[in-house]
């Protein structure tokens, strides 16, 4: 007898069809850039942010849902130290979202900065979670 079914019935000799090989990651983490009028949000820019959460919070993606990244200049156009502001914001499936700000002189150091206390504060809350359960 075959696979497949006519009408509630086993047709004889049928081949169910071949699906491709696929791999379930969990939900898909979504990434949103948000910045200011004083910084310019090019392409490139966007498309940069994007791949430094993706790349600094892969190890984490199947438990986040969302990531809002909010880029900043705290001065516009006068310039300073520690200017440009980072909020990240992550969204854990089932939990209260988690923010951290990071300053610096760079929109990138900023990021970075950001990335850096995210990852911590995801360490310590993934592994008080699991610690619970």
């Amino acid at each position: 007898m075959g696979l497949n079914h006519v009408g509630g019935a086993p047709v004889p000799g049928a081949q169910r069809p071949a699906r491709p090989a696929q791999r379930y990651y969990g939900p898909i983490m979504q990434i949103q850039i948000n910045t200011d009028a004083s910084i310019d949000a090019n392409a490139r820019l966007i498309d940069h942010l994007k791949g430094e959460v993706q790349t600094g919070l892969d190890r984490f993606a199947t438990r986040l849902s969302r990531v809002e990244l909010h880029v900043t200049d705290e001065n516009r156009a006068k310039g300073g130290p520690d200017d440009k502001r980072c909020v990240l914001e992550a969204r854990i499936q089932g939990q209260n979202p988690l923010a951290v700000t990071h300053n610096a002189s760079t929109v990138n150091d900023a990021v970075k900065g950001a990335m850096e206390k995210m990852c911590r504060m995801l360490d310590s809350t993934f592994g008080r979670l699991h610690s619970h359960r």
